[in-house]
């Protein structure tokens, strides 16, 4: 039986505050936020849920390298006087469209809203390597010489810290045993969160020293550190939405505590749900997909057959995807099917061995920008991805995978009227055989609104 990730989140959502866990506090900061998606993704694990890897190999060559470049960029940093009002954090994934690597949440922003001097973006490089060729990269700030310090400090003194706070970590570990059954360590659990700790008092630095007024990033979880390191020292903080949310999930739902949630929620569509980002919809502004407008301007092209599929993947359901995908190929021959791994995705040698042997299944470059590939394919496949989404979008025909244990959601259950759902070869074959226009069409992008970002985020006018 497949487990329901839905009831399962609701019920740890229900015991974090029965169980008093936000109550629990160290220099007037409820801890349990900065362990809160270790802790959930911990008890769905043990429920069979596969949840989704957010980490990186860490490349420690590369690391190394970063951090000095880094160092010598904080010390020019430290040692001038020039202000950036805007900090940007930017997206660990970074994407490839001809030559140029960008970010495509942050880098159209400041194409169209933001000029040089105005501006510092903050960039980890994915396993601590960062692309030469990427757009913006004279406002690059990297981030690894704070990173391989806060590392350091942490290895140095988290013992000392949780002994400093015994009191509170036995709380924490005794209510989370109370709570769910399940025994966490206080070392652990201490060690994330002072890392955490030194890394909002680095925020908090960087962020006087830089006079800002403001912080903007995609992705809650990617921006912890520095939206409480911004509230303590007075600016704002504002989350560009990064992908498609169905209902519960481990990133937002729950108590909100406001010293760690977002002064506003910028979002790129008029979509619903819109209850289901962990902040009030009145703090929510669609200020449209900027990016739609910048990629128009870039030199691109990808080309693809005519009767090519792209299949999109997603660590939670690999093994689906693939047994999908060797039952498709298997029945159709002169169609070649094109998986696109998600970007945290890693494809094990056994996955591997499931497809090597049919000449008509490749794996897609996922370092290439999403959008570019849409643009040379006509049909596209998947489960739950926000690309199906995106693919819709830009008036492609979109099929959804019920079998192999593939089990589709909609944002609105009239969504099942834009796409072919595919149980089996004779729908796939009416799906290749079918036109666009037999099914409706949706956008979940609005056209970017410039003057209202810059109203929303305070920019001059």
């Amino acid at each position: 039986m497949v487990p329901n990730e839905t009831i399962i989140l609701q019920d740890i959502c229900r015991k974090e505050l029965d169980f008093g866990l936000y109550d629990i506090k160290i220099d007037d900061v409820s801890v349990y936020f900065f362990i809160r998606r270790y802790v959930r993704e911990c008890l769905l694990r043990e429920k069979g849920v596969v949840v989704m890897h957010g980490t990186t190999p860490r490349k420690h060559l590369a690391i190394i390298g970063s951090a000095f470049v880094s160092l010598f960029q904080l010390g020019r940093l430290f040692l001038g006087s020039h202000k950036y009002p805007t900090l940007f954090v930017s997206f660990p994934r970074i994407d490839k469209i001809g030559d140029l690597y960008v970010d495509k949440f942050t880098d159209p922003l400041i194409a169209q809203c933001f000029k040089r001097e105005e501006y510092l973006i903050y960039e980890h490089g994915l396993g601590g390597y960062h692309q030469k060729n990427r757009d913006h990269k004279d406002q690059i700030l990297y981030a690894e010489a704070v990173d391989v310090y806060r590392e350091m400090l942490t290895s140095l003194f988290y013992r000392c810290f949780v002994k400093r706070h015994s009191e509170s970590f036995d709380q924490l570990v005794s209510r989370l045993k109370e709570a769910f059954g399940k025994e966490f360590g206080r070392l652990e659990l201490g060690r994330m969160v002072y890392s955490f700790l030194v890394s909002v008092r680095c925020k908090r630095a960087l962020l006087r020293h830089l006079s800002a007024e403001r912080v903007i990033g995609p992705s809650r979880d990617y921006l912890i550190d520095y939206t409480v390191a911004a509230h303590q020292t007075h600016l704002k903080v504002f989350e560009l939405q990064h992908g498609v949310t169905y209902g519960e999930s481990v990133m937002y739902s729950g108590y909100h505590d406001e010293l760690f949630t977002p002064d506003a929620f910028l979002s790129f569509g008029h979509n619903k749900p819109s209850d289901v980002y962990g902040i009030g919809e009145d703090r929510m502004a669609v200020i449209g997909w900027a990016f739609q407008d910048y990629i128009a301007h870039l030199p691109h092209k990808e080309t693809y057959g005519e009767k090519d599929v792209l299949v999109i993947s997603d660590p939670e359901v690999t093994e689906s995807i693939f047994r999908a995908v060797v039952y498709l190929a298997d029945r159709n021959p002169s169609t070649t099917f094109f998986i696109r791994p998600h970007p945290h995705e890693q494809i094990s040698e056994q996955q591997m061995d499931l497809i090597r042997h049919y000449g008509n299944i490749r794996i897609q470059d996922k370092r290439i920008n999403i959008a570019v590939v849409l643009q040379g394919f006509r049909h596209v496949v998947g489960e739950n991805s926000t690309v199906l989404y995106e693919a819709l979008a830009v008036n492609k025909k979109v099929g959804r995978l019920y079998f192999e244990g593939l089990n589709p959601k909609y944002l609105e259950e009239s969504d099942r009227e834009c796409f072919w759902e595919i149980h089996n070869q004779s729908e796939f074959e009416a799906f290749l055989a079918s036109d666009v226009s037999a099914r409706k069409s949706k956008s979940i992008y609005a056209p970017f609104d410039k003057d209202l970002f810059e109203k929303v985020v305070g920019l001059p006018s």
